[in-house]
């Protein structure tokens, strides 16, 4: 058992020896991502099919377009007409306005990551 202070709720513990230098430390904590039970109500839940947790991940799941939270989804998308911003071309992502961006243009996404590479900017216009 982990003490609380070494616990983060968005790592999961590696089961390993307590002591062990293999990696050069000697408390292993694993990023991860779960899938959530189907709930019918507070206390019970059923067999059925599982949900994907709503979290930045490595998997393409869409959440690089429409976001991780509903927050952030709320924020990408045009609410007099509910669906995703885009420029009025519609080819291109919406321009971020920010001061900041170190490129000539940089694009709104629901993935902070969009603007670090060509390539990821490519999959979140495709």
């Amino acid at each position: 058992m982990l003490p609380a202070n070494y616990v983060d709720n968005q790592c999961k513990p590696v089961p390993g020896k307590p002591n062990s230098s293999e990696f050069g430390l000697k408390l292993q904590m694993l990023p991860g991502n779960t899938t959530s039970p189907k709930l019918t109500n507070l206390f019970f839940s059923y067999g059925g099919p599982r949900e994907q947790m709503n979290s930045v991940t490595a998997y393409i799941d869409l959440s690089l377009l429409y976001g991780s939270s509903i927050g952030e989804a709320n924020r990408l998308r045009d609410q007099r007409l509910l669906h995703m911003m885009y420029m009025s071309d519609k080819n291109r992502l919406p321009l971020l306005e920010e001061h900041g961006c170190v490129s000539e243009h940089c694009f709104v996404t629901g993935d902070f990551r969009a603007n670090a590479t060509p390539t990821l900017t490519a999959l979140h216009t495709i």
